[in-house]
C-alpha cells in the first residue's frame, strides 16, 4: 500500500515508533510505501508532547495498536487530561491496560469482538483499529464522532479491505 502526499516531518515520532515494528515503510519523496508483516510487537515507552514530538491525537491509536500486539508498551500523556476515557472500552474487548494518572502500561495480547462505544474522534479511531485487529465482531456505537471528524471514514476502510456494516 501507499499513502501519497505525506509531509514526513509532520509524522517522524510516528513513523520512528512504527518503522521497525510491523510496518516496513519506505519513504520516496511526499509518498510513503507501507508493507505490513507479522504481529506488532510492544513499542516502549511512548511520550505525548507538543509538536515536533509524538502528538497526543495519535496516542489512542497507537495504544490501541499496543493493546493487540505482543510485548509491552508504556504510554504517558503530558498534554491533555483524561485523555485514556477509552481503555475502558478497550477492556471490554480483552486489553490488558492499566492506567494510573496520565500513564497507561499496556501489555499486548489477543483482542475480541465486543459492544464498545465512542465517546470522542480519538477514542472513536483507536476502538476501529481494536475492532479491525479483533478475533470475531465487534459493534461500534458513538460512530457519529468518526463521520463528523474524519471525511468518508467508513467508505476508506471498506476500501482497504475492511468489512464494515452499518446498522
Amino acid at each position: 500500500m501507499s499513502i501519497k502526499g505525506v509531509r514526513y516531518e509532520n509524522i517522524s515520532p510516528l513513523i520512528e515508533k512504527i518503522k521497525n515494528n510491523t510496518c516496513k515503510l519506505y519513504l520516496d519523496s511526499d509518498n510513503i510505501y507501507i508493507n505490513a508483516v507479522g504481529t506488532p510487537i510492544g513499542f516502549g515507552n511512548v511520550v505525548t508532547a507538543p509538536y515536533p514530538l509524538f502528538p497526543t491525537d495519535l496516542q489512542p491509536q497507537l495504544t490501541a495498536v499496543a493493546a493487540g500486539a505482543h510485548g509491552r508498551t508504556v504510554v504517558t500523556e503530558t498534554v491533555f487530561d483524561s485523555r485514556f476515557r477509552y481503555v475502558d472500552e478497550l477492556v471490554k474487548m480483552g486489553a490488558d491496560v492499566a492506567v494510573a494518572g496520565d500513564t497507561a502500561v499496556v501489555i499486548g495480547k489477543r483482542l475480541y469482538g465486543a459492544e464498545v462505544a465512542a465517546t470522542d474522534l480519538r477514542g472513536g479511531a483507536a476502538l476501529t483499529i481494536a475492532a479491525l485487529s479483533a478475533e470475531g465482531r465487534s459493534a461500534l456505537s458513538g460512530v457519529e464522532h468518526l463521520e463528523r471528524g474524519y471525511d468518508g471514514f467508513f467508505e476508506k476502510l471498506k476500501e482497504l479491505g475492511a468489512s464494515v456494516m452499518r446498522k
